[in-house]
């Protein structure tokens, strides 16, 4: 990736943790896609995507994070966006977007299995 960076972090049986850093740019978009379609491969039932450290998303780049909640929803699964930065959690209220996939706050990395 050239303006941020995604990690993918196994937390365990159907649990899966991606930390995404930075700035996520337009030619960011098909590594981040790519690294959300890993990240969702097997039995993963829950996806956390912690944005601590993310300073912005583009556009295109949201709509990768619809897409892959879409796709972990449709399966019966559950996605949220952990802890987002003021500036971005401004920008996904802005948009509606924290409608549409659940935006969690607090220290705490909300699985919600054991």
């Amino acid at each position: 990736m050239t303006g941020g960076d995604v990690l993918l972090v196994d937390a365990g049986p159907g649990r899966v943790l991606v930390v995404l850093t930075g700035f996520i740019e337009l030619a960011d978009v098909p590594d981040l896609k790519a690294a959300l379609l890993e990240a969702t491969r097997g039995d993963g039932r829950e996806l956390v995507l912690d944005l601590g450290a993310a300073r912005w998303i583009s556009s295109p780049g949201l709509g990768v994070l619809v897409g892959t909640h879409r796709r972990i929803v449709a399966r019966g699964g559950l996605m949220v966006l952990w802890r987002p930065q003021r500036v971005l959690a401004a920008n996904l209220s802005m948009l509606g977007l924290d409608r549409v996939v659940p935006v969690v706050h607090g220290d705490e990395v909300p699985f919600t299995s054991a």
